[in-house]
């Protein structure tokens, strides 16, 4: 049984407001963690302009999840990604999930649909001042040598859970800290660690899920 339908025979209950209030607050927290990014990040001294939809970095990357709640278990899904806004180290990123699992007769898959806000580089937020680079100081101890190739980066996801056959629209919403490796030229190796929770629709009888994942992919 696909862990995000809900049991069957059970019947519509009434709208749990607590519910649509949970995922609405993670749209509400994507969008203030771009507009902090915007408002207070340090100034640098190339000047920072808003691009809309620059598309590049593409990403195409293959995750690893973990499921940790309500039942154990270990799928592979596979994403692929494109830039929508870029603002200096900040970014928003539109994504396309799929996963999909074999388990003896039966097979599910859904189809994700998020909204991926970045803050690059945060690290250089603790580069007070000239005599106290501590972003550069811990780059260099987590990366050593690779330290001027490397954009370490934090993010918060949200979206829909498309439905699949007679399914609700599910939500999801999570976040991540990762890794840009620049391997040469326009490509670069991205990983990363990512908790997220989910469910289908927002009845009280919906089953809900909550998952680590681990993805590594390539950005272009």
């Amino acid at each position: 049984m696909n862990f995000l339908h809900a049991p069957e025979g059970k019947g519509y209950e009434r709208f749990r407001s607590h519910r649509v209030y949970l995922f609405l607050s993670a749209g509400g927290a994507l969008l203030l963690l771009v507009m902090f990014l915007l408002l207070s990040a340090p100034v640098m001294a190339q000047e920072r302009i808003l691009e809309l939809f620059p598309v590049t970095p593409l990403s195409l990357d293959l995750a690893l999840h973990s499921i940790v709640e309500p039942h154990s278990d270990h799928l592979i899904s596979v994403q692929t990604g494109a830039t929508m806004l870029r603002y200096g180290d900040a970014e928003i990123r539109g994504l396309y999930r799929y996963l999909n699992q074999h388990s003896g007769e039966e097979f599910f898959h859904e189809h994700i649909l998020l909204l991926n806000g970045r803050w690059n580089n945060f690290l250089d937020l603790l580069d007070v001042s000239e005599d106290w680079r501590v972003g550069r100081f811990l780059k260099h101890l987590l990366f050593g040598p690779l330290e001027d190739r490397v954009v370490p980066y934090l993010g918060l996801l949200a979206g829909p859970v498309l439905p699949v056959g007679h399914s609700d629209v599910g939500y999801w919403y999570g976040g991540q800290i990762g890794v840009r490796f620049l391997v040469s030229t326009g490509i670069a190796l991205d990983m990363g660690l990512e908790y997220s929770r989910f469910g289908e629709g927002f009845r009280s009888d919906d089953l809900k899920a909550a998952q680590f994942i681990l993805f590594t992919g390539l950005d272009f």
